[in-house]
């Protein structure tokens, strides 16, 4: 799962793609409210989104999300389970 505005995430996910490890996304999470259906929802919906998609991995894009809300988020899925990076 990746977390950022729709560029960031389309680059990010560009460079998965390029390292072979696409497979492994399963969605997009705005950091902003959104009605853009590229997007799960937004990272006001996390737990939710977590609950109904189960990723293993949450792919963060940093330019797009202030630290706090990032560490608030890793905090919040510590022992779930889920591999978290920024």
């Amino acid at each position: 799962m990746l977390v950022g505005s729709k560029n960031e995430c389309e680059r990010v996910q560009d460079i998965l793609l390029q390292a072979g490890e696409s497979e492994k996304i399963v969605g997009f999470v705005s950091p902003q409210k959104t009605e853009d259906p590229y997007f799960l929802g937004t990272i006001d919906q996390m737990e939710t989104i977590l609950a109904i998609h189960k990723p293993d991995d949450i792919i963060f894009c940093e330019q797009d999300i202030d630290e706090t809300v990032i560490i608030h988020i890793m905090i919040a899925i510590s022992g779930k389970n889920i591999e978290s990076s920024i």
